[in-house]
């Protein structure tokens, strides 16, 4: 399955059946013993070791991802340029979205790891683990298992949603790192180094 549209823009509208496809995706490129159960009934899942996060979040003692699909599919709306704009301040679409989904799932790996989930390093460990799933499922990944393939433009998304917002540079309870440039090194550092690097760099 391509990470596409009917009319080709490349914008995958967030659903529950989409969703589902990024979680198998999510298992083949960073595969965990335990993967965590996705609760698509809200962010919220009275988690007792973890602050919900919205529009989606992590809850370490159920191992469960909580998701708004509603509220996360608005993250994902692409952003309409403004009459004058010569470059948009927001570069939003549907990976804004999914980027948060999985820097979700990289907490669970994390878990697994028995890595802290509530200090900046969590967080820069979320962003970099969000660019290992990023470039696994580029278009020139030679990963035939995966159902989702990455279109051009879901870069540049993602990359401006850790500078405005943040939330897939946060640990567990949603402390984002302050710096957008960290948020973003370590993002890079995921893309292009990989897990080793992230294992090395924020261990």
């Amino acid at each position: 399955q391509k990470f596409d549209s009917a009319d080709d823009s490349g914008e995958l509208p967030v659903t529950e059946d989409s969703l589902g496809a990024f979680t198998r995706s999510f298992e083949t490129a960073l595969p965990v013993a335990d993967p965590p159960t996705v609760d698509f009934s809200g962010s919220d899942t009275g988690c007792t070791d973890a602050e919900a996060t919205t529009p989606v979040s992590y809850c370490p003692s159920s191992n469960t991802i909580g998701v708004d699909v509603e509220d996360l599919a608005q993250r994902g709306q692409p952003e309409t340029p403004q009459r004058g704009d010569i470059l948009p301040l927001n570069v939003s679409g549907d990976y804004s979205a999914y980027v948060l989904f999985a820097s979700r799932y990289t907490l669970a790996v994390q878990k697994e790891a028995g890595q802290t989930l509530d200090d900046p390093q969590t967080a820069l460990r979320s962003a970099c683990l969000s660019g290992v799933i990023t470039a696994a499922l580029s278009a020139e990944s030679n990963e035939a298992a995966l159902e989702i393939r990455l279109s051009p433009g879901d870069l540049d998304e993602a990359v401006s949603g850790l500078l405005s917002d943040g939330l897939a540079a946060s640990d567990v309870n949603g402390t984002t790192l302050p710096s957008g440039f960290s948020r973003v090194d370590a993002f890079r550092s995921g893309v292009l180094g990989g897990k080793p690097l992230c294992d090395s760099r924020y261990s």
